[in-house]
């Protein structure tokens, strides 16, 4: 059985610092300080960029990490960041984290160790709504990779980098189709009881409205990021910002 004690930390953001800092703090103190981490980190110049920069945010990883490996491109692209962060990884096993994320509880590391000891799991996602929805007899299996918080054996995700396409969504692109050459049917799985309510926070979508943002449409855009919405009225848009400051505070005191 694997006794994981040193993992990599795939790191994928913007720039967002408020938002950052919740991420960080909270998986820091209920899961990432049960390994030494080594944090693999591509900001993206997007996001509040009139007011922070990408060093901005690296310096805010270095609070959290002493071992930090980064890259900050001069254009956003994020299939181009998780491709990057990906081929850095040289620990077995690595967690996926993009700077979006609200933890809500502590993980039990021993549930990681017994999951991986079978060699088919290769992926362990933490649940944004409930485990009951996709509970089975043995493990409650995940519908396919998903780039929510997870942990991946890294030997698999290595092969995945062999046919990565980065003008498509990197979790899209494996979706169906992620069979390898080693892991002809690989699992992956929910963290948790079969039981287990949601133990994440999606804190990206409100951050997404209040900054008048929306998701790349690949029908439309060249590149896989992020396009300002300029049909959105300055009232709706003041609305939403409103309401995000209100989550942040509610997040920060609740969770952090």
């Amino acid at each position: 059985m694997p006794n994981i004690k040193k993992i990599d930390v795939v790191f994928i953001g913007v720039v967002r610092p408020d938002i950052i800092k919740i991420t960080l703090n909270s998986f820091k103190k209920k899961l990432l300080n049960n390994f030494q981490v080594r944090l693999i980190a591509n900001i993206d110049p997007s996001g509040e960029t009139e007011q922070y920069s990408q060093q901005d945010i690296i310096d805010i990883c270095k609070e959290y990490f002493d071992e930090v490996v980064y890259r900050t491109p001069d254009q956003p692209s994020f299939s181009k960041a998780v491709e990057w962060c990906w081929a850095q990884v040289e620990a077995e096993f690595f967690f996926h984290l993009e700077d979006d994320w609200c933890l809500k509880k502590k993980i039990d590391i021993t549930q990681i160790d017994n999951a991986f000891s079978q060699n088919d799991i290769v992926g362990i996602r933490l649940n944004l709504t409930s485990n009951s929805k996709f509970q089975t007899s043995d493990f409650t299996y995940s519908d396919g990779l998903s780039l929510n918080p997870s942990f991946f054996r890294a030997s698999y995700i290595k092969e995945l980098l062999n046919r990565f396409d980065i003008k498509k969504d990197p979790e899209k692109q494996f979706r169906e189709n992620c069979a390898t050459k080693a892991y002809t049917n690989p699992k992956f799985i929910y963290y948790g009881e079969p039981n287990d309510r949601s133990i994440v926070i999606d804190t990206g979508k409100k951050w997404r409205k209040s900054n008048s943002l929306v998701k790349w449409d690949l029908s439309t855009m060249k590149t896989v990021t992020w396009t300002q919405n300029n049909m959105e009225s300055p009232l709706k848009a003041a609305f939403y910002k409103t309401k995000y400051l209100l989550y942040i505070f509610y997040w920060s005191l609740r969770y952090c």
